[in-house]
């Protein structure tokens, strides 16, 4: 089996929800989200193609504090998982979806993967990690 990781340099959103007729602000974010998965996809060498033989994607995500966090409170929560919203199911929704956009094949073919949230006082990331078949 053959890993290979690249990173999105923003913080991790979760999909919100819609249908074909809404536009809203939080769908234009989504669509940013989503065109820059793609885009740090196509920079870090991750080619749509491979995706096909993917069968088990980690991801984790280093979700940034709130500014409005005492300097105390930043020190005691960095690096403790993060247990608020965004949802990780949601997240893994928007990444997923994000990547597997005009890909050969669908995300249902993974099957499997382990997904971690924590906050961060540096910058926002997300470690992907795909597991591909041989």
């Amino acid at each position: 089996m053959r890993v290979k990781t690249f990173y999105i340099h923003r913080q991790a959103m979760g999909k919100p929800r819609s249908n074909r007729f809404t536009r809203n602000a939080a769908i234009e974010k989504y669509h940013i989200f989503a065109d820059q998965v793609r885009a740090e996809m196509k920079i870090q060498g991750v080619k749509l193609c491979e995706l096909e033989d993917v069968i088990q994607i980690d991801w984790y995500a280093k979700i940034q504090m709130p500014k409005s966090w005492s300097k105390k409170k930043k020190l005691e929560m960095d690096g403790q998982l993060h247990r608020q919203k965004p949802d990780r199911d949601n997240i893994d929704k928007a990444i997923m979806d994000s990547m597997f956009y005009k890909a050969e094949s669908d995300d249902c073919i993974i099957a499997c993967g382990y997904i971690e949230k924590k906050w961060t006082m540096g910058d926002p990331t997300i470690e992907v990690v795909l597991h591909l078949d041989d």
